[in-house]
């Protein structure tokens, strides 16, 4: 794909951005002391989504990929370790830091950053199905479903690259509700 998308790409983008903004208020209503950490942690993937939305409604090139890119890689690694750490119930300060110095190593040794994001759906999932019980595939699947999201778009992208895509944002957004479910437990 070339670095502008068909209009239709921003429909998915925008779905991601609403469905991050549900799950924020979700999980701010369910668990009110801890509300700021889990904004941190669904926040930058509706910030990716909105800017997504914007570059490619926009046909805008330049600045703004590196943004999205930035938010869609680091951002995401950054909110799913807060995300993990809400679920751990780990001090907030502890979460923060560690979300601080995950991003960081991500940033400077880029070849960490995928599995660095895999130990924490790893982590998350384990920390999902023990959070929600008597409903284990939903609370496991609430944090694996975006290591499948990122499978299923790996498999279509040569073959059907718009399926690829929407298919990909479409998981995106139901594990961002999932996750905010099973905060919310």
């Amino acid at each position: 794909m070339s670095a502008l998308h068909p209009a239709h790409f921003a429909i998915s983008e925008v779905l991601v951005a609403g469905a991050a903004a549900v799950a924020i208020a979700w999980a701010a209503a369910a668990r009110p002391r801890e509300a700021w950490l889990a904004a941190a942690g669904f926040a930058p993937f509706g910030a990716a989504g909105l800017i997504g939305a914007i570059r490619i409604a926009g046909g805008f090139d330049g600045a703004i990929v590196d943004v999205h890119q930035a938010l869609s890689r680091l951002g995401a690694l950054a909110g799913l370790v807060c995300l993990v750490g809400l679920l751990a119930r780990l001090s907030q300060l502890w979460t923060l830091l560690s979300a601080g110095v995950a991003t960081g190593i991500a940033a400077l040794i880029p070849a960490v950053s995928m599995p660095l994001f895999m130990l924490c759906l790893l982590v998350g999932s384990v920390l999902g199905y023990r959070t929600i019980k008597g409903r284990p595939l939903a609370a496991a699947a609430s944090v694996a479903l975006l290591a499948g999201a990122q499978l299923v778009s790996v498999l279509l992208r040569s073959e059907n690259p718009a399926l690829a895509w929407h298919l990909f944002h479409l998981l995106v957004a139901a594990w961002l509700l999932l996750v905010a479910r099973t905060v919310a437990e």
